[in-house]
């Protein structure tokens, strides 16, 4: 994708009902710049599984650049929300979950999902402990509104974020970055690419986050209870194999030491009456900056992810194949009742194993039939701890086994899009996506008992179509009425200790 010399746009917004769309349009009130003059000045967006003009997508999309990014002080994932109107995410504890139009989740559990897709590189990342990542070289970052469960799948009933990053290069660049602020806080970051051999390039970037962070515990007197050191490294290499053919192979692996969103307080008014706990003051915060904990707030989290793109030009058509490994290993330490009480401490290690292959075959573009069709097979597999416990002096952390969960998530789905020009104004566009999910091997553990419960697998059948009629005015606008169904898959709530079955959600446009 180009994203070069432009605002943050909002282009194409289509609610089943007849809508015009100036695709220069400006949000966060700024001016709307002139019409484009060169190439250089088109936003290029990947909304279709095809690189094509955003003017002329009829989905409703905000792109952001790197240069936004940057002027915006963007460094997590969730700092777009910043720069993007109606998207916002959710946390519980350490869960992360984005939310566009309101339409989101704060349900996390063994085998559920997000409502909001999100790609990084046209891969799939399902771990809400691992949303909240670290951007490295991003070039754009593309918010899609509204389902798009034809072209991305399950969990997307709110939209889809798509990120791009930039691809080893053989002409050799390297990029330097150092900031420091207030609460000891640094930021450390490197890029480099560079040419290995003849058609072989190479890209390595790595980043280093700390501070001490803001909040003060009121019990301890420690200002060191938001302490959080995050590094994360990424390297890729790729070749072109021929003319016609490439592979790039990635690596990345990050490592989070963050309680940040685990040091909470409690609300204090006159409706409850004294934190509602009968508690002194004293063992209880009620500011902004101020915690008082029970015990140790931890977010510890190891994630290591392969991916393999392959790209093929086959002449009437290109072919890409994304191929995803990720195992993810995590440990959530919350003190739930939020008091310096040794009440309620909760241990919640979670693993989760992510295979993932797409095929995806796209047209070549100048003819009036434009299309994009696919295959795409998911499994996810995740087994969630829960353990209860009170520090101690030698082991901060020590706790017993209280119970867990697991499942193992499949998913099977088939999809074309096809969008024809009756004239050079007037297009249709229909697609449809089929889709077989399979929730397996789905357990609880009762509490104390160390036995595991299993459940009957839930299965289910989903198809989401897609159709749009446009038409061009002029260069610059579009009108068209849309269609379009996304849906989130079923859960098992094995997570509630119960194993009842949770019906898929569906959601039209």
């Amino acid at each position: 994708m180009i994203h070069r010399k432009t605002l943050i746009r909002s282009s194409g917004i289509g609610a089943a009902m007849l809508l015009a769309t100036v695709s220069h349009l400006a949000v966060a009130q700024e001016a709307a710049p002139p019409p484009a003059q060169n190439d250089q000045d088109l936003i290029i967006v990947t909304a279709q599984r095809r690189a094509e003009l955003s003017r002329d997508v009829p989905i409703s999309i905000t792109t952001v650049t790197q240069d936004q990014l940057t002027s915006a002080g963007a460094s997590q994932l969730t700092d777009i929300a910043t720069v993007t109107p109606a998207l916002r995410f959710d946390s519980a504890a350490a869960f992360v979950q984005p939310t566009i139009r309101g339409v989101g989740t704060a349900v996390a559990s063994s085998g559920g999902g997000a409502n909001v897709g999100i790609y990084v590189d046209g891969f799939y990342s399902p771990n809400p402990l691992a949303a909240d990542f670290q951007l490295m070289s991003l070039k754009s970052v593309q918010v899609l509104k509204g389902p798009q469960g034809t072209l991305f799948g399950r969990n997307t009933t709110g939209g889809a974020i798509l990120l791009t990053t930039a691809d080893p290069s053989s002409d050799g660049a390297g990029e330097f970055k150092v900031s420091y602020g207030r609460f000891n806080s640094l930021a450390v970051q490197g890029y480099a690419t560079f040419g290995v051999v003849q058609d072989v390039a190479m890209d390595v970037e790595g980043l280093f986050r700390r501070g001490n962070g803001f909040v003060h515990n009121i019990t301890t007197g420690s200002d060191r209870d938001g302490r959080y050191s995050n590094w994360s490294v990424r390297t890729g290499i790729k070749a072109d194999i021929s003319d016609s053919v490439s592979l790039l192979l990635r690596y990345t692996h990050s490592d989070t030491d963050d309680p940040t969103l685990l040091n909470t307080n409690i609300y204090v008014g006159d409706d409850i009456g004294g934190a509602g706990t009968n508690l002194p003051p004293s063992l209880y915060a009620t500011k902004h900056d101020e915690v008082a904990t029970g015990g140790p707030t931890e977010f510890l989290s190891n994630n290591d992810v392969i991916q393999a793109t392959l790209k093929a030009d086959l002449g009437f058509a290109d072919l890409t194949s994304y191929t995803q490994y990720r195992d993810e290993n995590s440990l959530i330490v919350e003190d739930l009742d939020s008091t310096a009480a040794n009440i309620f401490l909760l241990h919640i290690p979670v693993r989760s194993k992510t295979v993932s292959q797409e095929l995806l075959l796209t047209s070549k573009p100048g003819g009036p039939l434009q299309w994009t069709a696919g295959l795409f097979y998911f499994n996810n597999k995740d087994t969630w701890g829960t353990r209860v416990g009170t520090p101690t002096a030698g082991d901060p952390l020590a706790s017993i086994a209280l119970g867990g969960s697991g499942t193992n998530s499949k998913s099977y789905a088939a999809f074309a899009d096809l969008t024809y020009a009756f004239t050079p104004d007037l297009f249709l566009t229909v697609g449809g996506r089929y889709s077989h999910d399979r929730i397996g091997d789905a357990y609880y553990i009762i509490p104390f008992s160390g036995v595991r419960t299993y459940v009957p697998d839930l299965k289910g059948n989903k198809f989401t179509p897609r159709a749009v009629l446009r038409y061009k005015p002029s260069e610059e606008s579009s009108v068209y009425a849309s269609y379009s169904k996304g849906y989130k898959s079923g859960i098992l709530d094995v997570g509630g200790n119960t194993g009842n079955k949770v019906a898929p959600e569906d959601r039209r446009l």
